[in-house]
C-alpha cells in the first residue's frame, strides 16, 4: 500500500527514538518507492496529530501507473514525431525513447540548462519561448614589467555573452555538446516564458540517434555554426 495526505503532517523517521529526517504535508505521499521497487521499506511513518490518509492499495496502483506511463509514452512520441527527424521513426522506436524521456514543466526565468551541464542532456521544446546564450571566452594577455630588465605576461580571462535566438516549441539544444561539436562557446537555455520541454539523457540519446537522425542533427550544429560566425563577423 502507499498513502497520500489528505490533512495533516507525517514524520518519516530511519530510528524512530530518534529525530524525523522529513515533514511531509498535505498533497504527500510515501510508501510509493517500496510498491514501483518491490522492496522492503526502509523508513517509519508517524502522525504528529490528527490527520486524514488516502491509501492505495498495490495492484490497482500498478495498474493505474502502467496506464499512466503509456499515455504519457504516447504523448511524448506524439511531440517527438512532430518534428524532424523523428518524424521518420517508427512508432515503437520513439516509444523506446519516449519511455525515456523527462518531462520537465519550467516558469518563465528559470535557467534550464548552464554551461557546465553542457553534455548531459538534449533538449526539445514542447511549449513556451526559450532563448539561447552564448558566452564567448576570450584571453587577453598583457605585458607587465617587473623591473627595467625583466617583463611577465600576465592573461586574463573574460567573457562575452551574447543573444544567439529566441526559439519555440519544436527547437533542439544540447546537441552539439553531446556530438562533440562544440563551438568554443559556453552556453546556456533559459526560458522566457512558461513552457515545458523534454529532457532526454545523453546515453539514451547516444543509443537511440544513429544512422540519418545522427547525420541531422551533426548537420544542424555545423549550420548554426556557421550562422554564429557570420553574426560576429557583422
Amino acid at each position: 500500500e502507499f498513502f497520500v495526505i489528505l490533512q495533516g503532517k507525517v514524520g518519516v523517521y530511519l530510528n524512530e527514538d530518534a529525530s524525523p529526517v522529513a515533514v511531509l504535508e498535505e498533497g504527500k505521499s510515501f510508501g510509493e518507492v517500496a510498491i514501483i521497487s518491490q522492496v522492503t521499506r526502509t523508513a517509519s511513518v508517524k502522525c504528529f496529530a490528527g490527520g486524514i490518509l488516502g491509501c492505495f492499495h498495490k495492484d490497482p496502483y500498478l495498474v493505474r501507473l502502467r496506464e499512466s506511463q503509456n499515455a504519457e509514452a504516447m504523448r511524448v512520441s506524439s511531440v517527438l514525431q512532430g518534428s524532424r527527424p523523428f518524424d521518420t521513426w517508427k512508432l515503437n522506436y520513439v516509444k523506446s525513447l519516449a519511455r525515456q524521456t523527462r518531462t520537465l514543466q519550467v516558469k518563465a526565468g528559470t535557467i534550464v540548462m548552464k554551461p557546465e551541464d553542457a553534455g548531459q542532456f538534449f533538449i526539445m521544446v514542447v511549449s513556451g519561448t526559450f532563448r539561447m546564450y552564448s558566452r564567448v571566452k576570450k584571453v587577453i594577455r598583457r605585458r607587465i614589467p617587473l623591473n627595467k630588465d625583466e617583463v611577465v605576461m600576465q592573461e586574463e580571462k573574460m567573457y562575452s555573452t551574447s543573444r544567439v535566438r529566441t526559439v519555440g516549441a519544436g527547437a533542439y539544444f544540447g546537441h552539439a555538446a553531446i556530438l562533440g561539436m562544440e563551438s568554443g562557446r559556453d552556453e546556456s537555455f533559459g526560458a522566457l516564458t512558461d513552457g515545458e520541454v523534454l529532457m532526454i539523457r545523453a546515453d539514451e540519446f547516444r543509443h537511440h540517434v544513429k544512422g540519418p537522425a545522427l547525420q541531422y542533427f551533426r548537420d544542424a550544429v555545423t549550420a548554426q555554426q556557421e550562422e554564429l560566425k557570420k553574426q560576429e563577423e557583422r
